[in-house]
């Protein structure tokens, strides 16, 4: 647990980033939802995610946190739809 809050400290305590290039960024306008989704990797006989439902709404913060191995990265890779 020491070694967790250590790097999370270290990312919290991190200059914020800048936007350098030549366009103006807009804020997103849609929310995105999950419905009992399972993703289960092809050469595995369990799901790394199982029954996840969550809804992350604009203006909000949503975390995502969990153990190693959990499955957050699995969770994250699944929005931009990198797994279909």
């Amino acid at each position: 647990g020491v070694a967790s809050a250590e790097r999370l400290f270290t990312i919290l305590d991190a200059p914020d980033e800048r936007d350098t290039g030549t366009r103006a960024l807009t804020r997103a306008r849609g929310e995105i939802e999950f419905r009992g989704v399972t993703a289960r990797y092809p050469d595995q006989p369990t799901p790394a995610l199982q029954d996840i439902s969550f809804v992350a709404r604009p203006g909000t913060v949503t975390a995502i946190i969990g153990r190693s191995g959990s499955g957050k990265s699995t969770l994250i890779k699944l929005i931009p739809r990198f797994y279909d």
